[in-house]
């Protein structure tokens, strides 16, 4: 059962995504070490596999207390599986294979349920969502000096801009409970 008052208007965004269309999945040439990186943006526990089961969680908890706010965090999921989706044709293209693990530190990581972070307190769900979105743009922004691909780089430049609009409404949500 989720805990903490949920205030009017807790969840009223109509925009989940930027307008601007992603660029076309394309590398400009095969790179591991690339793919590799990109492994930590879709598999690992702070990738986009976990965005979306973790904002499918949530939805979970809102639907019998809050509709609109169920359809705010299943709308940001399917945004995020978007962005899972166009990661992982690029780890293809790359080479590698868009597996659901990540190497860190020399040690293969496979994807699990214990990733997700569970948190019932509406307050602490949201600003863990807020850190969250602000670590996926830091480590985008990372990948972005890191990797030389132009191609990849306009795309993790358009992720970055959907990524900005979750913590935009994920701070007025936090804005709004403690208004209340």
């Amino acid at each position: 059962m989720l805990r903490g008052h949920i205030p009017p208007n807790f969840a009223t965004a109509t925009s989940f995504r930027a307008s601007a269309p992603y660029p076309p999945v394309e590398v400009e040439a095969p790179n591991l070490r690339y793919a590799q990186l990109l492994h930590q943006d879709t598999a690992s526990a702070q990738g986009e596999f976990t965005a979306v089961a973790l904002y499918i969680y949530q939805s979970w908890l809102f639907d019998p207390v809050c509709g609109p706010a169920a359809k705010t965090m299943r709308e940001i999921a399917v945004v995020e599986m978007h962005h899972l989706d166009l990661l992982s044709q690029v780890i293809s293209l790359l080479g590698g294979d868009p597996t659901f693990s990540a190497v860190r530190n020399n040690r293969c990581i496979v994807w699990n349920g214990s990733m997700v972070n569970y948190c019932k307190n509406l307050p602490q769900m949201i600003r863990y969502n807020i850190r969250a979105e602000q670590e996926a743009i830091a480590n985008y922004r990372r990948h972005i000096a890191f990797i030389k691909d132009r191609q990849i780089q306009a795309l993790l430049e358009r992720i970055i801009e959907d990524e900005e609009i979750h913590l935009a409404i994920f701070r007025q949500m936090l804005e709004r409970l403690e208004s209340v």
